[in-house]
């Protein structure tokens, strides 16, 4: 958390240090992906980055033993539970981003074709019901994964080793994700980053708006997604702050665009 904090605040050698710490440490490692989705998934925490107790996982939170025994996520996206619909879908682009051959592809998204037309879904959590006593998949809150690419961020900015160990870190999740490394010489490796991190966390936490908050990418990249509306401005990257949060603290102002009363 404290790699995430300073990566979010630039501070570049602080994060890179923080990262470089739980890497180092020898406490977790990356788990390899399979080629299709599993179903029902392979619960060997060896091998499934989402399963109970994964060594994958730095925080996980566990999922209570009552129905339906599993994750909100897998039971509110998996087709299963709405007669054959899932419950949220991934846009083209996100489809569009992966490489030909990422594993993260095949492993973590599936499609289902429904009154003709193909819709894909997060696959991520793939249970939607599990059974009493037999928990197998927990809530993933922070994962390994995300340290290389926080290093990586950090690197690229100036930090630790610079753009030459910004692309070693991003050859390790690329190499997880079954795709070829990129060389030294590679061009632009923010764009290159960018795109590791939302083909790595997409239909995770949120993460994909919160990076988009932080490079100032959010307006310019939800102006082209239409059910988003044409009237985005700055004022709606901040949730308003509640009134009685102002009204106990004068020290407090209304973010713009909202009212205090």
């Amino acid at each position: 958390m404290l790699a995430r904090v300073n990566l979010y605040l630039k501070k570049w050698s602080a994060a890179d240090s923080a990262a470089t710490a739980v890497i180092n440490s020898g406490q977790f490692s990356l788990v390899p992906l399979p080629m299709v989705p599993e179903f029902p998934p392979n619960v060997n925490p060896d091998s499934d980055a989402f399963s109970a107790n994964s060594v994958e996982a730095i925080l996980q939170f566990e999922t209570v033993n009552v129905r339906p025994w599993a994750t909100a996520e897998g039971d509110a996206i998996e087709p299963s539970r709405a007669g054959g619909f899932p419950g949220f879908i991934l846009e083209n682009s996100v489809i569009n981003g992966f490489e030909s051959n990422d594993l993260r592809r095949s492993a973590w998204v599936d499609s289902i074709v429904f009154n003709g037309a193909t819709y894909y879904y997060p696959t991520k959590y793939k249970v939607w019901r599990g059974a009493s006593g037999n928990i197998t998949e927990y809530y993933m809150v922070l994962r390994f994964a995300e340290q290389y690419l926080v290093r990586a961020e950090a690197e690229a900015n100036g930090a630790g080793g610079g753009p030459g160990s910004a692309i070693a870190d991003l050859n390790i999740i690329r190499t997880r994700a079954g795709l070829s490394p990129l060389s030294d010489t590679t061009g632009d490796i923010s764009s290159a980053i960018k795109q590791e991190w939302r083909n790595e966390f997409f239909a995770e936490w949120g993460h994909r708006w919160l990076d988009l908050k932080r490079w100032g990418m959010a307006l310019s990249t939800l102006d082209t997604i239409p059910i988003k509306g044409s009237n985005i401005n700055n004022n709606q990257l901040l949730y308003p702050i509640p009134l009685p949060e102002i009204q106990d603290d004068p020290n407090l102002i209304q973010n713009p665009g909202y009212t205090s009363h």
